[in-house]
């Protein structure tokens, strides 16, 4: 038997609005990067910062972008098992679906557990 408890904690809610911050952070580096570009800046003044920033960018864009797709896939995913398992996707939220299957798992263990001692004390 699979222990659920750990699914409890996942708050799809809190990491697709992690990852949506972490695109605007992108957005709000990238738009600095620019208004940094339009200065004109003096032989004197060295910029290593804005430098360094776009490849960071140039890093950073593509993880994020990945993250993006995967919260939408996650989200999808998880709105046909709500459906598959009867709920209602826009009436239940993740973290209650995720307690019922937590709660069912553990009931059933423990009737399951019943259910062998029952048997080795009826097969003596």
């Amino acid at each position: 038997m699979h222990d659920y408890s750990s699914l409890q904690k996942v708050s799809p809610p809190t990491l697709f609005a992690s990852v949506n911050a972490l695109n605007g952070h992108l957005a709000q580096i990238r738009e600095e990067l620019n208004n940094n570009q339009r200065r004109k800046t003096t032989e004197l003044q060295i910029d290593r910062f804005a430098e360094s920033m776009e490849e960071f960018i140039l890093e950073a864009e593509p993880i994020v972008n990945d993250l993006k797709s995967m919260t939408k896939d996650i989200e999808e995913k998880l709105k046909l098992l709500i459906l598959y398992y009867g709920e209602d996707p826009n009436t239940i939220k993740s973290e209650e679906f995720f307690d019922i299957i937590s709660s069912f798992s553990n009931s059933f263990e423990v009737r399951k557990k019943a259910d062998i001692y029952l048997y080795k004390s009826i097969s003596k």
